[in-house]
């Protein structure tokens, strides 16, 4: 298996597509990260509270945009790369099960994600050091008020959510990435779908968008499986809570039944293994 996972590495380092993955989150940090308001008519504490909260919104968010990307571009650009260099042509010749190669490409693809979960943290220390979220109307605001940021998410996020999310988010992106690519013929077809899947998840879900989705938006989330994953999100950010509320998708301060809270583990959780199932049948080496 390591050797496997070696030649995994060593075919994709020489493809440009492994720079994507690594810019990528940076891209995202810093379009989040211009985006933090403040509201003058507050106190100066409850305003380093509210960029705060703000600050740890966007951690939550670029951690689940970089994982979904990650598991759903991740494995097709592998297999495609192996499949251009005619590496999977000779590994489907040898003894290697299906599990083992996917298996492979699958650890290959975790190791760029934790580089990716790295970078993220790092930014985001980095930023706050440098006080790039605040603007100069902001320090007029909190002048003389300890602008305490930076480590502030790991106290305000509820790790629990944030963990059952991440691991649904992981096994929802590889299995449905998986699958895309295991029934597209190209490298371009398997591209258009997972680039419309992700553009239309992280627009249509709340992921972006947190304080308001339109109607017509909500209604196509409840066909997304990252949709529900998005709401776990933002329970473990504190955008959302479990209440008396029902479907509320991505409204900032919204609550979410009980029972829409186990629907939002179960559906991805279905979804992936019909995925699975559908990914042992298709994919092929060839």
């Amino acid at each position: 298996m390591l050797a496997l996972y070696k030649l995994v590495a060593k075919t994709n380092l020489k493809s440009p597509t492994i720079s994507f993955p690594l810019i990528f989150p940076i891209i995202i940090m810093l379009l989040l990260s211009t985006g933090v308001v403040i509201n003058p008519d507050l106190k100066s504490v409850d305003n380093v509270t509210q960029v705060n909260n703000q600050i740890t919104n966007i951690f939550v968010t670029v951690v689940a945009i970089v994982t979904m990307q990650t598991g759903l571009m991740g494995f097709g650009f592998n297999f495609m790369n192996l499949k251009k260099s005619v590496m999977l042509r000779r590994i489907g010749a040898t003894k290697l099960k299906k599990s083992e190669v996917i298996g492979a490409m699958i650890g290959y693809g975790l190791t760029i994600w934790l580089i990716a979960i790295t970078e993220i943290v790092i930014l985001l220390e980095i930023f706050s050091a440098a006080n790039f979220f605040y603007s100069p109307a902001f320090k007029t605001v909190t002048k003389n008020i300890p602008k305490v940021v930076g480590h502030f998410y790991i106290s305000s996020i509820n790790w629990g959510f944030f963990f059952l999310a991440l691991i649904i988010m992981l096994i929802a992106s590889y299995t449905i990435g998986i699958f895309v690519c295991s029934v597209s013929k190209t490298d371009n077809s398997f591209q258009a779908v997972v680039m419309a899947y992700f553009f239309t998840v992280s627009l249509m879900s709340g992921m972006l968008l947190s304080t308001y989705i339109e109607v017509w938006m909500r209604w196509i989330g409840f066909f997304l499986p990252h949709a529900y994953i998005n709401e776990l999100f933002k329970l473990s950010s504190g955008i959302l809570t479990i209440g008396s509320g029902s479907f509320n998708n991505g409204q900032e301060g919204g609550n979410i039944n009980t029972y829409k809270f186990i629907l939002d583990i179960i559906i991805p959780l279905v979804v992936s293994v019909a995925a699975l199932g559908a990914t042992i049948k298709y994919l092929k080496f060839d």
